[in-house]
């Protein structure tokens, strides 16, 4: 009959209750969960070579729940860092290029659309967003199954309705959408492409 249990091994239980406990602090519960295994072992080992030392299931369980909660633990600590290191990408790119607008919180409408005469069209649009402001609007017209090339707007001020007149060169053409875009520091356009929507 066992005498008195193993100290490693109850500090094995012990420390893997903790890391269970504080899994979700990055590093804190790695870190116990590391002990809880290391004593786990030694606790076994112990226990092992002193017949008349018990806890044994203390060791045990401390081991086997101190493994899998590690390994919950470096899955977790992977995930976290993943979308971390997403989000921070991603804000480096907005501020690269220097896109200070939601490209689907412009609120952009068609108000009229009409065909003039030698494929010309006139364009209404209006802005009812009165949020950050974008430097123009290119359009884009289809024929049947065919993508035509399209026309800069201009910009729209929050709150304007204004009419453009846009030459596409092709009669009967409609207008299939359009994307908002900005010109950073360099020059260089960068579309909102996502800003697309069908008429």
């Amino acid at each position: 009959m066992s005498g008195k249990n193993s100290g490693m091994a109850i500090a094995s239980f012990v420390l893997s209750l903790c890391g269970l406990l504080f899994i979700w602090v990055p590093g804190l519960g790695t870190v116990l969960l590391i002990l809880a295994i290391i004593f786990g072992f030694i606790g076994l080992n112990k226990i092992k070579h002193n017949p008349g030392l018990g806890g044994k299931t203390f060791a045990i369980i401390g081991l086997v729940l101190g493994f899998l909660l590690f390994v919950f633990s470096i899955v977790l600590l992977v995930v976290t860092f993943s979308w971390i290191l997403i989000g921070n990408n991603l804000d480096d790119v907005s501020s690269d290029i220097g896109l200070n607008v939601k490209c689907m919180d412009l609120g952009v409408n068609l108000i009229d659309f009409k065909e003039l005469d030698s494929g010309s069209y006139e364009v209404t649009l209006k802005r009812t967003y009165t949020g950050d402001t974008f430097d123009g609007i290119n359009l884009f017209f289809s024929k049947g199954q065919i993508n035509l090339g399209g026309g800069s707007f201009g910009s729209l001020n929050p709150g304007e309705e204004r009419s453009e007149i846009v030459f596409v060169g092709i009669e009967d053409a409609k207008l299939e959408g359009y994307t908002i875009f900005n010109v950073d520091e360099f020059g260089v356009e960068i579309s909102c492409s996502e800003q697309v929507v069908k008429f």
